[in-house]
């Protein structure tokens, strides 16, 4: 399932690429990862920098003026040429911008799987993709109030907390997901994922989204995990593993 992934990198600050890059890590490993503005702006240097240090590739795409959407118009266009190329199964959306509802719509209904990445809005594009990763906003420096001597304390010999058990229900269906979808055993992290969403919706919103889902199932260690070509898998531990089932 190969995956494609067009940044708008006028609508995106750069400061927010390694949320992206996570996120975009989880679904697979992308066969095309572009960014597209126009690089001759300043504020566009950091992309530039990233694209440099990544291996990102650039769509240049100059400006027709203020307020115009040269970038959205090129990026269309690529998403199309990507669709009738019939190499690709799932495209990934970097934006916020509304402009590309119709575009998330186009595409899933011409079969493919779209995930949209980009600020959290009501403008439609999140509702318009197959699942959509709302980018954290940027917290304002806290004030810090002026420090007061305290008294020496005692070094806390206190236990760290232990990570929430496994609800009883969860490993016998990451089990069942590796055998029913998954080879050997090994499943891609984010077929997992998705699994998960169809058969226990009640489970997928508390342990997915934002980057949650690899996190928990490594503190509640229900999984070991590799890097494959086409991204991250998991596997079931020993002990949740399902017994082979009969040829």
């Amino acid at each position: 399932m190969s995956l494609a992934v067009l940044v708008d990198a006028e609508n995106m600050p750069a400061s927010r690429f390694e949320f992206i890059r996570n996120r975009v890590d989880e679904l697979g490993r992308p066969a095309i990862f572009r960014l597209f503005a126009d690089f001759t702006n300043p504020s566009h240097a950091a992309w530039l920098d990233i694209a440099r240090r990544q291996g990102l590739e650039t769509v240049f795409q100059p400006s027709s003026g203020t307020g115009k959407n040269s970038a959205d118009i090129a990026m269309v266009i690529h998403a199309m040429d990507i669709l009738h190329s019939g190499r690709f199964t799932r495209l990934c959306l970097v934006s916020t911008d509304r402009d590309f509802v119709f575009l998330a719509q186009r595409l899933r209904a011409a079969g493919l799987a779209v995930y949209g990445i980009g600020r959290q809005s009501d403008n439609g594009l999140a509702a318009s993709c197959t699942a959509f990763y709302p980018v954290p906003e940027t917290a304002r420096p806290a004030v810090a109030p002026p420090k007061t001597p305290s008294p020496a304390q005692k070094p806390s010999t206190q236990a760290p907390t232990p990570p929430d058990p496994a609800p009883p229900e969860l490993p016998a269906l990451i089990a069942r997901i590796a055998a029913d979808r998954g080879t050997d055993g090994w499943v891609p992290l984010s077929t997992a994922a998705h699994a998960l969403r169809e058969l226990a919706p009640h489970l997928a919103d508390r342990y997915l989204g934002k980057g949650r889902f690899l996190k928990n199932l490594r503190a509640m260690g229900l999984v070991t995990e590799r890097k494959a070509q086409a991204g991250l898998e998991i596997r079931p531990r020993a002990g949740n593993r399902p017994v082979a089932r009969p040829a």
